[in-house]
């Protein structure tokens, strides 16, 4: 797997971006704050399924838009181990596996806690990418309310 870092010269390159955007993209995302990733998206130069596609082949990370097709390659047992706070903040599903890892499924790669969190779990690589509502959804459905749900989803790793 590559680098989670993405430039927009890269998606120019695979043909996904005109090069005419980029500083459009990059003074939007200079001015508000945000992570080119979330610039593409709040200019609506790709909608969430084609940017989760662009993403994806250029950082050779499957994408998922179903969640039954995630948790079957999770393996069946995985349970969301952020409570829906953390997860809903930083826009992160961290999975508990049976084997006692932690498997990371996310949006956007640049998102600001995702290094954070794949630091504090010792995770090496992001498991998959997903649109960002369909993330969002799975997220609200799935997370623990409180951190003490999360607690022995957390200690299995020990």
């Amino acid at each position: 797997m590559k680098n989670l870092t993405i430039r927009l010269d890269e998606l120019v390159a695979a043909g996904d971006l005109q090069a005419t955007t980029v500083p459009l993209v990059e003074s939007y995302a200079t001015t508000w704050g945000v992570s080119v990733v979330e610039a593409l998206l709040d200019c609506h130069i790709y909608s969430e399924e084609d940017l989760a596609i662009a993403l994806g082949k250029i950082l050779e990370i499957p994408v998922f838009y179903d969640e039954q097709e995630l948790m079957q390659n999770l393996g069946q047992k995985a349970e969301l181990c952020l409570t829906l706070k953390e997860a809903l903040a930083s826009e992160i599903a961290l999975y508990s596996t049976t084997g006692g890892g932690f498997e990371v499924v996310i949006w956007d790669p640049l998102g600001a806690q995702l290094s954070q969190i794949m630091a504090s779990y010792q995770i090496e690589r992001v498991f998959a990418l997903a649109p960002r509502q369909k993330l969002r959804r799975w997220i609200t459905e799935g997370s623990p309310l409180d951190s003490k749900a999360v607690e022995p989803l957390l200690k299995r790793r020990l």
